[in-house]
């Protein structure tokens, strides 16, 4: 659901109903975090592809890097408390996209190799 689709609802039972299904899968939890910001949303994600392919559990770095933002746990911890989100779980995939959406709006992009490779 997004664009001006998404902005003519008139039903908040059909707000929460797609907003609870977002909370499941985490391209729609994604898109939700850029306020349906098509253009924004394509560029996260084809950094999301590049570190996790989306997936929630991925490890990497050589253990240590998890889920599908790719967050170490000091950077993860770093970010959060530069971002005041002190109640974010690494373990939490949507945690973890919000940050990284947060990082991505606070010049952070460079942390990632993937958005580097891609970007710079």
């Amino acid at each position: 659901v997004g664009g001006q689709y998404w902005k003519s609802y008139k039903s908040h039972r059909n707000f929460v109903r797609v907003e609870a299904m977002c909370q499941n899968s985490p391209k729609c939890f994604l898109l939700s975090e850029v306020d349906y910001n098509y253009k924004k949303f394509n560029k996260l994600s084809k950094v999301i592809v590049g570190e996790s392919s989306w997936r929630v559990d991925a490890i990497g770095d050589g253990g240590k890097a998890y889920g599908p933002a790719q967050f170490h746990l000091p950077t993860f911890n770093n970010f959060k408390a530069q971002a005041n989100l002190g109640n974010l779980d690494y373990k939490n995939w949507q945690d973890q996209l919000k940050l990284f959406v947060w990082a991505m709006n606070n010049g952070k992009q460079n942390h990632w190799t993937v958005y580097r490779n891609l970007y710079n």
